[in-house]
């Protein structure tokens, strides 16, 4: 379901979609570095192959979040691979 574009005035849609990458890339990023610790790397390289990713990852959020249309679609796009990210992590123990 879309939510109509008159329903949101010009000023609370930015805010809407600032706030959504700010706390959607931070999100993202933090759980892309715990997903990458999980890897089978030698000594560090997993958290600097997460933090890498990470900023990559930080950069990215915002440019899709105001490329995308629907803000419906922009909450699915950001909750979508942090569920799938948690999942992820809970399955293997990374969240303990």
């Amino acid at each position: 379901m879309a939510f109509p574009s008159a329903a949101l005035s010009p000023r609370s849609a930015v805010t809407l979609r600032v706030a959504a990458a700010l706390v959607g890339g931070y999100g993202l990023a933090n759980l892309t570095v715990l997903a990458c610790r999980l890897l089978p790397l030698a000594g560090q390289d997993g958290a600097r192959l997460g933090a890498m990713l990470a900023f990559m990852v930080f950069a990215l959020v915002p440019v899709w979040v105001f490329s995308i249309r629907s803000p419906a679609r922009m909450a699915a796009g950001l909750v979508l691979p942090a569920a799938a990210l948690g999942l992820l992590l809970w399955s293997f123990g990374g969240l303990s």
